[in-house]
């Protein structure tokens, strides 16, 4: 035990005022002798013993009254055998989450934040000016840790507002565990501040924080983690939020109707009759709906929109709802409008006759207006090529020059040389499309080797096998029948899901395609997993997709024509083609980003590369700022523009701005949307379970208010103190000293009258 204000531990000695006065006061008696005295002698010595043991407790109790009145006053601290911080210096790391989630209104109108902010400030108020301070955020998780004095995390904290981020509890906790070895001192603590929503807290998030309770056991000494949970634990938190806007397609086309959805969902248990739902368009009011929405249920609000020009166009959705959290009552996004989508086809088997060149059926169902004379536009333009000669990378290198393409169609070609290879990875690289159609032609073994762009090696998404099925001989074959994969976002939305169209569709002949094994593809690095999007019903791989850096790559197990399949010959031939080449021709076009991540364009999607050209910023409410090129190695040397993490919802405007020898200036504009995940729309509180599991996790212990957590940092610091205990033993003590005092009166005077002198 060891004492705040040892210095009023010496007031214990005044004990020794009461000894004192009882050594040197003691009654003195007469004696005066009496005949019968000796029948009395059983009674006075029962009565002296009964005597002695009050005058000795009476003395206990007045020498205890000063040395506990001392003791309180000098407030006692347990400690226990645990060696305690005490004065000692610490480092302290305070990671307060700021996501959007923390600016949620309780009943009383404040907010999650302002809990945090006055419970970190109760908390540093307390704190040595000695100590050390790593103030973290969720939205800057990312950040190095800067260290700081206790009045600079004081001023920061009280300046400290939520942002738009997403919070994730686990990269908050992470990034204070890697704070840690910044710290210039042994004594260390961890205070996490959350709302501690039930997604911060599902089995993803606990499973991963095992290993980060190894790390902190594993320093020397272990740090201190605290938990503060500032969420609003009130069931009756409620939210109504634009979840999401969708697209009928990855890209839009201009003059083309474009249909969009808006799902808004109710987060409460109030019924949503009337929702007002308002659609906007570069800025400007479209239209505005009522739709209905449940209790703990969505609704879809749509519209249907045809775009004029090409380029870049926002849509933004607002619901106008009283809740607590009026940030997600509005989304935005970005919408990638062209005029068109240019497609090169490269024909390895061209014909003079008509439908029988091995790319006409394609090219019919990819421009069917341009192909009927009819005066409507075409959403895709093709042009075709010979490809059945090694000339063939020449043909599409001049192609390229004189019109760029969004995607390139190889049919059945069969010389497909190194140069060709090397052409193609590059361009798919640098943000392309290629589709490979198989035919009878194809060498196997020259597509399976390696494409090369740059330095690297890339591999198509299957290894090609042998061909199953005689197409020459259909009746003694069978046919196979096709399924789409509706999951893939290209089919779902073109496609319901009891669609029944490719039921007319028979397969006689196609390639075996061999998938490469999980494991296998996560060793080759430059490319992603495959997606497989048509295979038959026994589950054979039809159709394969994969990511080349920037760019896609489609391959077909069987022709596009109408030799070893009846495809080209239905009427879903034509949207299936047509919706697949529009999305593979968005890649790498979306302008939607996620609110924390780092802006990346590529310089050239301003057009064409001009030099001395100055390039900016400007954020959504802030001011303009200038942004530098860089060069990806990795991407052939592609220039691009790498601005900071994005900490805003909103529009983020890039400019490029050039002069030509007049002086004369000339503007070229891309943007940005960035938004928040809808997860963090999501309110409800992880519940007692969830949370006291997460506080096993981290070893760590859970708190709920600020005054908790103070208190006991204060206990681990220098132990619990005790003068509260020690002020009702002196109340107790002087009680019991008035008791015994009156017990004695009481027993003392009768005695004295019956035989005065003799009692002592």
């Amino acid at each position: 035990m060891t004492f705040l204000n040892g210095v009023l531990a010496l007031g214990a000695l005044a004990f020794v005022v009461p000894l004192a006065i009882h050594l040197l006061f003691r009654s003195r008696f007469k004696t005066v002798p009496w005949g019968a005295m000796h029948l009395l002698d059983a009674v006075v010595r029962t009565n002296r013993r009964r005597l002695q043991l009050t005058e000795i407790l009476l003395l206990l109790l007045r020498c205890a009254i000063p040395i506990l009145l001392a003791c309180a006053l000098a407030r006692p601290v347990l400690t226990g055998f645990q060696a305690l911080a005490g004065d000692a210096p610490q480092t302290v790391v305070l990671a307060i989450d700021d996501s959007r989630s923390m600016s949620a209104t309780d009943e009383s109108g404040q907010t999650a934040m302002q809990r945090a902010t006055l419970a970190a400030k109760a908390y540093l108020e307390r704190i040595k000016r000695q100590d050390e301070v790593i103030l973290l955020r969720s939205s800057g998780a990312s950040q190095p840790a800067s260290t700081m004095g206790r009045d600079e995390a004081l001023r920061q904290v009280a300046e400290m507002t939520p942002t738009a981020n997403s919070g994730d509890l686990d990269v908050l906790a992470r990034s204070a565990a890697a704070a840690l070895t910044e710290a210039s001192h042994l004594q260390r603590r961890v205070i996490l501040v959350s709302d501690l929503r039930s997604r911060d807290v599902n089995d993803a998030v606990l499973d991963g924080l095992v290993p980060l309770q190894r790390t902190f056991a594993a320093m020397d000494p272990p740090p201190t983690v605290k938990i503060l949970d500032v969420g609003d634990h009130d069931e009756s938190i409620d939210n109504l939020f634009v979840d999401s806007i969708t697209l009928d397609s990855q890209v839009a086309v201009t003059k083309r109707l474009l249909r969009l959805a808006a799902r808004v969902r109710n987060d409460t248990d109030r019924h949503g009759n009337d929702v007002s739902v308002k659609w906007w368009v570069d800025g400007r009011e479209i239209e505005s709906q009522r739709i209905a929405v449940q209790p703990r249920a969505t609704s879809v609000a749509k519209l249907s929109f045809t775009f004029e020009t090409s380029g870049l166009h926002t849509v933004r959705v607002s619901v106008e709802w009283p809740d607590s959290l009026v940030a997600d009552n509005q989304r935005q996004l970005a919408v990638t409008v062209i005029d068109g989508v240019e497609v090169l086809l490269v024909d390895g088997e061209p014909s003079r006759e008509p439908l029988e060149g091995e790319t006409d059926f394609l090219a019919i169902a990819l421009s069917p207006f341009g192909f009927g004379a009819s005066s409507l536009p075409d959403a895709v333009r093709s042009r075709t090529i010979k490809g059945s000669d090694k000339n063939t990378a020449k043909k599409i290198d001049e192609e390229l020059r004189k019109s760029p393409a969004d995607a390139i169609v190889l049919a059945n070609v069969p010389e497909i040389d190194e140069p060709l290879k090397s052409l193609l990875a590059n361009y798919v690289v640098a943000g392309g499309a290629l589709v490979v159609f198989d035919g009878d032609l194809l060498n196997a073994a020259d597509y399976n080797a390696p494409w090369t762009a740059g330095n690297t090696e890339y591999h198509l998404p299957s290894q090609l096998g042998n061909v199953l099925g005689n197409p020459l001989d259909r009746d003694t074959a069978g046919a196979k029948k096709p399924q789409l994969n509706k999951q893939f976002a290209t089919w779902s939305s073109v496609f319901p899901a009891s669609d029944s169209a490719m039921d007319e569709v028979d397969i006689y002949a196609f390639r075996e395609l061999k998938i490469p094994s999980k494991q296998a593809a996560q060793t080759d690095k430059p490319s992603s997993l495959a997606t497989t999007l048509l295979q038959t019903a026994q589950g054979e791989p039809l159709a394969i997709m994969t990511d080349w850096g920037e760019g896609r790559v489609v391959q077909f197990g069987f022709s596009c024509d109408g030799e070893w399949t009846t495809l080209p010959l239905r009427p879903v031939f034509l949207p299936l083609m047509q919706q697949l080449l529009i999305d593979l021709a968005s890649v790498g076009r979306s302008a939607n980003v996620r609110v924390g991540d780092t802006l990346n364009i590529a310089v050239d999607e301003f057009g064409e590369l001009i030099d001395n050209a100055t390039y900016t910023v400007e954020p959504p409410l802030a001011k303009e700022i200038e942004v530098q090129v860089v060069q990806v190695p990795g991407e052939n040397n592609r220039k691009r523009l790498v601005a900071a993490a994005n900490q805003g919802v909103g529009e983020y405007l890039f400019r490029r701005t050039t002069k030509d020898t007049t002086g004369t200036s000339s503007v070229a504009t891309t943007l940005r949307v960035a938004e928040v995940d809808s997860d963090e729309s999501l309110l409800r509180a992880a519940g007692s379970e969830r949370t006291d599991a997460l506080a096993k996790r981290l070893g760590a212990t859970l708190h709920t208010d600020g005054d908790s957590l103070v208190n006991d940092d204060r206990v681990d610091r220098f132990g619990r103190e005790v003068w509260r205990w020690v002020l009702a033993a002196l109340l107790f003590a002087m009680l019991g000293e008035l008791f015994l005092q009156q017990r004695r009166l009481a027993t003392v005077k009768p005695k004295t009258i019956q035989a005065a002198g003799v009692l002592r």
